[in-house]
């Protein structure tokens, strides 16, 4: 990994000092303007943000995704912040390794559903389980994380009226609930923000209205419409 990332930072033109870490497979990596990644044998983390957002340490993430032919993360995985001591934010790696660091995040949080459905909460539960078992014990919980699955969204939007005033309603009732998990049967979880998701839900159903005035029953029931679709 280490004859890899120093090919990496030549390719891309980067003043960069690929070490590794003493008594540890990591691979430390730091730049110019001041990021730094930890690169792992199946993941690459951010270790420290640069002074831009676009940091060096993004560009560098994104070409070792491409030779390595990982999966490179969205900016959804920086929720909900680690908690002290944990590993950075995923910035690249395989499936497995990038759904386990989002069990570990996820895992300890109460997790809260919109949907009424017995099923549909069901289901939430079992992808919910599934992902956060990969996680490090927690010993206490901490703040819940409104959990939604593409059936649950699928229902707010089209089967269940008033998705929109229920999601306002229950983030009234509980003002700590900050972010939503968007948890796909297989891929990479999608974590948002809850004003993000207000937005998004508002768009869909403001499209979802227009398409039915213009023809009546021809109505798509693509929940990734307007939905980042899952990594």
């Amino acid at each position: 990994m280490l004859l890899l990332a120093r090919r990496i930072c030549r390719g891309l033109g980067l003043t960069a000092h690929p070490v590794i870490r003493q008594g540890s497979p990591t691979v430390e990596v730091r730049f110019d303007d001041g990021s730094a990644v930890g690169i792992r044998p199946d993941i690459v983390l951010l270790e420290r943000r640069g002074k831009l957002d676009s940091s060096l340490a993004k560009t560098f993430a994104g070409a070792l995704a491409r030779a390595k032919q990982w999966v490179i993360s969205r900016h959804d995985t920086a929720l909900p912040p680690p908690r002290p001591g944990e590993p950075g934010t995923p910035l690249a790696g395989t499936l497995a390794a990038l759904r386990t660091h989002m069990g570990a995040r996820l895992r300890g949080r109460q997790p809260v559903h919109l949907t009424a459905d017995l099923c549909l909460r069901q289901h939430a539960v079992t992808l919910w389980h599934e992902l956060v078992q990969h996680g490090p014990d927690v010993e206490e919980q901490t703040s819940p994380v409104l959990i939604l699955t593409p059936r649950c969204l699928r229902a707010v939007l089209a089967r269940e009226p008033g998705g929109a005033e229920r999601l306002k309603a229950l983030t009234t009732r509980n003002p700590e609930v900050t972010v939503a998990a968007f948890l796909p049967p297989n891929g990479v979880p999608r974590v948002l923000s809850m004003d993000r998701l207000n937005g998004i839900i508002r768009s869909r159903l403001k499209k979802t209205r227009l398409a039915s005035e213009v023809a009546s029953g021809c109505q798509s029931d693509d929940s990734g419409l307007d939905f980042p679709a899952p990594a």
